[in-house]
């Protein structure tokens, strides 16, 4: 089994995408490149998201591709991702010891050669690319955009974020009155905008306070959390669509009333 795992600047911005045949591959600072290794002494406090676990090395090694692309190599110009490779090559948490026969200087002027892109291979390289995203896309219809973990129906995604099928299916039906206020999205609407809609957008830019712990959440969704509530139901209690019988409120409201707060 494998995971599909990335690291964050404490900005948000993404700067790697990894795989490992365990989560704490994640956290390893070891045996990265040098790209990695400068980023990591600017800075030391990143974050680790594990995005998907219990992968086959397959299904990992797709999924790979497919991130490495959407976010998009930096040493390509196409993104801010270290990664120097576009992924699916790796070695399946092998590590080799060093030991064993000597390598001839013949042996390791070949292997400091770097590999001859003829048009046959990088024709062979893009269709393989092209056939991994086409079967992953194939069975994956719905994704999160905030940790990008996917689902193939919404009866599943709605069981596993706590938001009931029939409301979420209001939300991503464009016919709907109901404004999308979920992280949730339809897979092909992802890959065709690559971003969050107006509506969600809007809704992660929430700034929610604690009037009794004066602690200040960036969004709902994780201030939803924090009161242990399913998240439209305390969208609606703090926006004054229904009874708040939180110690949440908007942080706009707060510091209208009490004043600006210090965080």
């Amino acid at each position: 089994m494998a995971v599909i795992y990335r690291h964050l600047k404490l900005c948000g911005e993404v700067f790697y995408i990894g795989i490992g045949k365990n989560s704490k591959r994640a956290y390893t600072k070891s045996g990265r490149n040098r790209f990695w290794k400068h980023i990591f002494k600017k800075y030391p406090d990143y974050e680790v998201q594990i995005l998907k676990t219990d992968l086959s090395w397959e299904d990992a090694c797709e999924l790979e591709i497919i991130l490495i692309a959407h976010y998009g190599r930096s040493n390509l110009g196409k993104g801010t991702l270290c990664n120097l490779t576009d992924g699916g090559d790796g070695v399946n948490g092998n590590v080799h010891s060093g030991k064993g026969k000597p390598l001839s200087e013949e042996h390791k002027q070949k292997l400091r050669k770097p590999k001859e892109l003829t048009p046959a291979y990088i024709k062979a390289r893009s269709e393989h690319g092209k056939n991994l995203r086409e079967k992953f896309n194939s069975r994956v219809k719905y994704i999160c955009t905030e940790t990008l973990k996917t689902w193939g129906t919404l009866r599943e995604c709605g069981k596993d974020i706590g938001i009931p099928e029939p409301t979420l299916s209001s939300y991503l039906n464009p016919n709907s009155r109901m404004k999308n206020i979920s992280t949730i999205m339809v897979y092909e609407t992802y890959l065709e905008k690559g971003a969050i809609p107006p509506d969600n957008k809007k809704q992660e830019q929430l700034k929610v306070i604690n009037i009794d712990t004066k602690e200040i959440f960036n969004t709902s969704r994780k201030a939803s959390k924090s009161a242990g509530e399913e998240e439209n139901k305390f969208y609606r209690k703090i926006k004054g669509k229904s009874k708040n019988d939180t110690p949440f409120m908007l942080l706009s409201e707060y510091e209208e009333i009490y004043g600006k707060v210090n965080n």
